[in-house]
């Protein structure tokens, strides 16, 4: 393989990597009028729902579309954050890179963050195991981040608690309450100065339930 052909290979891999969590999620590429009609979304009920469940989305974007082709059927999400429940409000707290804006941790509603126009599909799951104790502490730690001076971490590095990406947040959030939600996996990708955890990552443990999930 030519030099030329490597770098140009390198190139298109990193401008996949670099929309997770993502800003091609929360930018839609332009469609054609009529190009698609967005069903309605059913939510789900909070009486379903627990803090410390992790929500995944996949964007409505060529680079999303990227993303998810390398995953199996049931990972092929973009985005994650974490599920925060207060008696019956449901928020979701997760970190996106924005063209304007601080690009701080934010705390947004089910309809925000699973919004047609930026979903493709998206998932509720649960890790099986957590007591109710570890879900306090989740929940804890979500919200002091959305309180924190934390921004979206452009370089993906995870030996940076200052500045993070979605699934780092998630990660970083769950080992406050001693779980180590990617379980150590890790993926290189081109041009990444360290190793990432992707959506996929999350969702191939085996002690995950399914809660509640939907497709376009």
């Amino acid at each position: 393989m030519s030099a030329s052909i490597r770098n140009s290979a390198s190139l298109i891999l990193l401008t996949i990597f670099l929309t997770i969590c993502s800003g091609c999620d929360s930018t839609p590429s332009p469609q054609p009028e009529n190009h698609y009609a967005p069903s309605v979304i059913q939510l789900p009920s909070a009486e379903i729902l627990l803090s410390g469940d992790i929500a995944f989305r996949l964007g409505r974007t060529l680079q999303s579309e990227a993303i998810a082709a390398g995953a199996d059927q049931e990972m092929k999400y973009s985005h994650a954050g974490i599920v925060i429940k207060e008696g019956e409000q449901i928020s979701i707290v997760h970190i996106e890179p924005e063209r304007e804006g601080a690009e701080r941790v934010k705390c947004e509603s089910l309809e925000v963050f699973f919004a047609t126009e930026n979903a493709v599909s998206g998932a509720i799951v649960r890790v099986d195991s957590l007591s109710d104790n570890q879900r306090a502490i989740i929940t804890k730690h979500a919200i002091d981040a959305v309180n924190s001076p934390i921004r979206f971490d452009h370089d993906y590095s995870l030996s940076d608690t200052t500045r993070m990406y979605c699934t780092e947040l998630t990660e970083w959030v769950f080992s406050k309450a001693d779980i180590e939600l990617s379980q150590g996996k890790r993926h290189h990708l081109p041009l990444t100065a360290e190793a990432v955890i992707l959506p996929r990552d999350i969702l191939s443990r085996n002690d995950l339930t399914i809660v509640w999930e939907f497709s376009n």
